[in-house]
């Protein structure tokens, strides 16, 4: 069987709960998401998430990807002045905890796991992006 997903972007976000339907009436498993098209970067708590994602999964739906995950954050700039790249690692940070809770619901346990791209087995992330990743 084909796997498709189809974007957020698509329809306005108050047609969701008849598009997510439709999509699985069309054997459509993927939901790619672009967080600000469900609410405002401020709503996307981690409550919102996972009261997004039991809508999502009753239709029968998993979040395939994201998109748009620095859209209308002008501040947030990698290459520019130690205070652009602090809030870009702000808003990931808040972008990754959002999608984690979104996709799978929260962290699985304290220690954070990653899938090395060649034998897919479980690894932990590295101390220093934790470190980060904590806030610490």
């Amino acid at each position: 069987m084909t796997r498709l997903s189809i974007s957020n972007i698509a329809w306005p976000t108050d047609l969701s709960d008849q598009v997510y339907a439709l999509l699985a009436d069309a054997n459509v498993t993927g939901l790619e998401v672009a967080p600000t098209k469900l609410a405002s970067w401020q709503d996307l708590t981690e409550e919102f998430a996972r009261t997004e994602r039991h809508r999502i999964c009753r239709a029968g739906l998993q979040v395939s990807s994201y998109q748009a995950l620095y859209f209308n954050q002008p501040d947030c700039q990698l290459l520019g002045d130690a205070a652009s790249f602090e809030a870009m690692r702000e808003h990931t940070v808040r972008v990754a905890t959002f999608a984690e809770h979104l996709s799978k619901g929260g962290p699985a346990s304290s220690a954070r796991l990653a899938t090395d791209n060649v034998g897919n087995s479980p690894r932990r992330m590295p101390s220093s992006l934790e470190r980060s990743a904590s806030g610490a």
